[in-house]
C-alpha cells in the first residue's frame, strides 16, 4: 500500500532535538514533494523569530520553502489543533518524557520499519 503525504507538520523548537527533527522534516518534504508547516508554540518576538530563522536557514530550508505558524497555549493541544486546521497529513514531533505530549490524535504514525498506521485512541 503506497502512501503519499501532501502536507507535513513539524512542531518546531530551538532545542537540539528540534533541530534534528527539522532536518528529518526537510527530508520527508523532499521525498513526498509536500508542503511543510512549521508550528511553533511561543510568543512571537523579534528575538524568537531571529532564532527560528537561523535554525531554519541552517537546515537547508528557507522561509519560502515552509509556512511558519506561531501559536500559543498548551503545546500538545495547540500543535494538534493547529495541525488539523492546516490539513496536515503527517505530524512530526518530538517530546521529552516530562512534556506529556501523548494526546488523542488522528494522524498517521510511521514506525522504524517504515510501516504506516493509524494510531489508536489512548
Amino acid at each position: 500500500m503506497e502512501h503519499s503525504f501532501k502536507k507535513l507538520g513539524l512542531a518546531i523548537t530551538s532545542s537540539p532535538t528540534g533541530i534534528a527533527l527539522l532536518k528529518e522534516a526537510k527530508r520527508l518534504k523532499d521525498i513526498f514533494n509536500a508542503e511543510l508547516f512549521l508550528i511553533h508554540v511561543e510568543e512571537k518576538t523579534p528575538e524568537a523569530e531571529k532564532s527560528l530563522k537561523s535554525i531554519i536557514d541552517n537546515s537547508g530550508l528557507s522561509f519560502q520553502d515552509t509556512q511558519l505558524i506561531w501559536a500559543s497555549g498548551d503545546p500538545a493541544n495547540t500543535i494538534l489543533n493547529t495541525s488539523k486546521n492546516a490539513g496536515v497529513d503527517l505530524l512530526v514531533a518530538g517530546a521529552l518524557e516530562k512534556e506529556g505530549f501523548i494526546k488523542y490524535s488522528d494522524f498517521f504514525i510511521v514506525d522504524t520499519e517504515g510501516t504506516f498506521s493509524k494510531p489508536k485512541t489512548i
